[in-house]
Order: C-alpha cells, then sequence, then structure tokens
C-alpha cells in the first residue's frame, strides 16, 4: 500500500529550503552506493546547521497526531536532505531491511519542491507489475512499504528537493498493520459525536493491543 499524506506545512518547508541556500553538501554516496550510474545526487552534511535540521525534523515526526494515529511508528531513521540538480537521478534499487540500527518498514519520501521548480524527477514505485510516479506539492510525503522496488527519474530542468527517511512501526505483521493504517483512517472521518465512534476506537485499541510491539 502506498500512502500520500499531508506531512509538513509550508512554513516548516520554507525553513527547511532555507538551509538549502547556505548548507555543505556532500555527494549521495554517502548515504549509499558510489555508483554514479545506480546513484546521483547530493545532500546536506554540515556540521554546523545539520544537527537543527534533524531536530527541527524529529519535532514534527513527533508531534503530527496524525502521522502517529495512522501509522504508530515505534522510531524513525535519521532524515536525508537531499537535492537532485540537472542530469541527477537515482536508478531502480530496493531500501536497505535495517538502517541506523532498526529494521525499516516504511520508507518516506516528503518534498520541498513545487512540482513547477523542476522538470524530470519523479518518484517512480513498481507495484503489481506497475508503476506508480511521483510528483508532489511542497509538505506533501510518499509513504510506502521499505521493499518496494523504486527509482527516481532524471531531472532535466531546474532543482528537486526532498527528504528521506525510513521508520519501523509498532505493528510487526505487514498485513495487519495495513488493516490497522486503513481503519485508523476511515475512523479519523467520523466525527466524535457518531454514535458508533467510541465502539470503533476501542475495537481499534484492542487490535494494536493484540498486535503492538513496543
Amino acid at each position: 500500500m502506498i500512502h500520500v499524506f499531508d506531512m509538513l506545512p509550508l512554513s516548516i518547508v520554507k525553513n527547511i529550503t532555507d538551509f538549502y541556500e547556505f548548507c555543505d553538501f556532500t555527494d549521495g554516496s554517502w548515504s549509499g552506493s558510489a555508483n554514479k550510474e545506480l546513484k546521483y545526487n547530493e545532500q546536506i552534511l554540515d556540521e554546523i546547521h545539520y544537527p537543527s535540521l534533524v531536530q527541527l525534523m524529529d519535532k514534527y515526526i513527533s508531534e503530527n497526531a496524525e502521522f502517529n494515529y495512522y501509522f504508530l511508528p515505534r522510531g524513525h531513521t535519521h532524515p536525508n536532505f537531499l537535492r537532485y540538480k540537472e542530469g541527477m537521478h537515482y536508478a531502480w534499487h530496493n531500501d536497505m531491511w535495517i538502517l541506523d540500527g532498526m529494521k525499516t518498514d516504511y520508507s518516506v519520501t516528503c518534498f520541498l519542491s513545487s512540482p513547477d521548480e523542476y522538470e524530470g524527477g519523479e518518484l517512480v514505485i513498481e507495484v503489481g507489475g506497475k508503476e506508480l510516479e511521483y510528483k508532489l506539492n511542497p509538505g506533501q510525503a510518499v509513504i510506502y512499504q521499505t521493499g518496494l522496488n523504486h527509482s527516481v527519474k532524471k531531472v532535466t530542468k531546474g532543482e528537486r528537493k526532498v527528504i528521506t527517511w525510513w521508520f519501523c512501526s509498532m505493528i510487526d505483521n505487514s498485513r495487519n498493520r495495513e488493516i490497522i493504517t486503513e481503519f485508523s483512517k476511515l475512523l479519523a472521518q467520523l466525527e466524535p459525536e457518531h454514535p458508533l465512534k467510541h465502539k470503533f476506537e476501542t475495537i481499534r485499541h484492542n487490535l494494536i493491543r493484540e498486535n503492538a510491539i513496543i
């Protein structure tokens, strides 16, 4: 299952992209392959400013009530603040099953650039033999099961800015994880005064209780 989620408000997107103007970048091989045919991008690696960016993202990941309600994260990796300039890309690959000493259940790409700021650069995810393309608005994120084959198309004009990270879910079984996430999404749409709201919340809590690993 692939989820599109409003992860960051535009004010925070603006705050983060301001850092892109003065932070030091390094070759993307720092967090992956050095083979430019496979991975060709850059990421912020700035001893002075990177810790502030990590602190900012940690705050919004942990305090985003909707995100935590839907996905029940148990922990997340450090975020990568990436840019793809003209000619850069990431060929088809699978993400590692463990990062930062943590099992990776979900991969996240949060877009910082507006779609009209660059050409190409679509995130492509292969599901059931189909290739699904994503090029979202600033602050929106694609959240998908780690292990799905995916790529980033070559940027042909402009600059693509994104944040990537991975997280481990409290729900270890992938099928049960998706059931609880979808049920939580539907439940969140019910008005507080709905006569079945409390009953459904109780069912959700019991499902989590039976499946969660804390």
